[in-house]
């Protein structure tokens, strides 16, 4: 999290008495470790193997005991950057979903993770596109619950202010997430700030400014450990470029 990110984020949670530690990949011993990897994935449902490694210090022997499946996905819809994760999870029946649920799912897990949130003060509640419920909730120490969204670039303008307006009327406050401004390794300048863009609505928007002192919106990259394969924008300009020379 950037120092910037980090120090707004403190400041909201503050306001419901809640903390923002320094996350470091844990040394547990293996079966201590083993135990917090499985209190994990039962709340998170899945992860990647990226997220283990970064936030428990996994090993492949860590990773060989969890259902897996590697897929190339846009951490970011509809944007130039492929990358390849492995998805792992307790059971087999819950990496069986389209790689962009596992890729939202990972996204809103992230969140938690990068918070420092303990397990046992959030709920997934599974969420979705199309879903009216939050992807996850969190209860602060003093009972607030917080509603938590991931928006991996899938939301049209009307939807954020419709989940906005619905989380706003049934919890305490609201931790908004986005992914990072993806930069194209062709050079081309970063795609809209998301993060950015949410608060804009928010500020221009008279229905949503009741909203302002419960709503953080934050920026989380679950992808950083992963491998990018192909950057599509890089890509097309390539092969562009390669068919003029070719005339």
């Amino acid at each position: 999290m950037q120092a910037s990110d980090r120090s707004e984020t403190q400041a909201f949670l503050s306001v419901y008495a809640g903390l923002l530690p320094e996350v470091r990949a844990e040394t547990f011993p293996r079966p201590a470790r083993r135990e917090a990897i499985r209190e994990a994935l039962a709340t998170d449902h899945v992860l990647t193997a990226g997220q283990l490694r970064r936030y428990f210090g996994a090993d492949a022997a860590d990773l060989a005991s969890l259902a897996r499946v590697r897929h190339q996905v846009e951490p970011v819809h509809m944007r130039g950057t492929l990358v390849e994760a492995e998805f792992c999870a307790l059971k087999v029946s819950e990496i069986t979903m389209r790689p962009s649920v596992l890729a939202h799912a990972v996204g809103t897990a992230e969140v938690r993770l990068q918070l420092g949130i303990p397990p046992q003060a959030w709920k997934t509640a599974g969420g979705g596109d199309e879903d009216v419920e939050p992807d996850a909730v969190y209860t602060t120490p003093e009972g607030k619950r917080l509603a938590v969204e991931y928006d991996r670039g899938t939301y049209p303008s009307k939807k954020i202010t419709y989940k906005l307006l619905s989380f706003g009327g049934s919890f305490d406050g609201t931790l908004w997430a986005v992914p990072p401004p993806v930069v194209t390794r062709s050079g081309q300048p970063p795609e809209r700030n998301r993060k950015q863009r949410v608060r804009d609505m928010v500020a221009l928007q008279p229905e949503l400014a009741r909203l302002r002192k419960t709503l953080h919106v934050m920026t989380v990259c679950w992808w950083q450990d992963e491998t990018v394969i192909v950057d599509k924008a890089a890509a097309r300009l390539s092969d562009g470029q390669g068919r003029a020379a070719g005339r």
